[in-house]
């Protein structure tokens, strides 16, 4: 049918070898990359629920399937060649290349509007410190009403003497400083 590669002109033994070497090489490579990513994505979809990532991910295997594919047949075309499976091969490649390249484009964006998980970090310690102050002024707050109540009842009863009210503003005091120590 066709001439296999080797056959046409003269291909000194270290060309043929090393031609053959290199698309086997890049091929194997082609084939390791999506085996790994593959199992990338099963080991998340085991941790989480619905990463999110699968439509991506299987683009990027099959594309780099199919070139590990078409360079596996360029290496055997030395001695076999079918052109009729290469450019099979071939289409398969440019069709996922294609819908590689529009599909990827929106994938970015949407990740690139997601946080960063230094942002993430900042967020969370925001929000650490500002339940720690609520928490202190529900405790300031808690206080200051029972020492209203008592001042009410003191003053209902109208025989309070001084020296309880400076104790009212010791406590006070003594919360302040509380404050400013929980907030170092």
């Amino acid at each position: 049918m066709f001439l296999p590669r080797i056959s046409c002109g003269h291909w000194p033994t270290f060309l043929i070898v090393t031609y053959f070497l290199v698309q086997l090489l890049i091929a194997y490579s082609y084939f390791k990359i999506p085996y790994d990513l593959r199992r990338l994505q099963t080991g998340r979809e085991q941790r989480e629920e619905g990463i999110g990532h699968s439509q991506i991910n299987w683009l990027f295997i099959s594309f780099i399937a199919f070139c590990g594919l078409g360079h596996l047949l360029d290496a055997l075309s030395l001695w076999y060649v079918n052109y009729y499976i290469m450019t099979l091969i071939n289409l398969f490649t440019a069709v996922v290349s294609y819908v590689t390249s529009r599909v990827l484009p929106k994938y970015v964006l949407s990740q690139l509007e997601k946080p960063t998980q230094k942002q993430l970090e900042i967020e969370i310690q925001k929000r650490v410190e500002k339940e720690t102050e609520t928490r202190f002024l529900k405790k300031i707050n808690l206080a200051l009403n029972r020492e209203v109540v008592n001042l009410k009842e003191k003053v209902s009863n109208l025989e309070t003497p001084i020296s309880d009210l400076d104790q009212v503003l010791e406590n006070l005091k003594s919360l302040r400083i509380n404050k400013d120590a929980a907030q170092q």
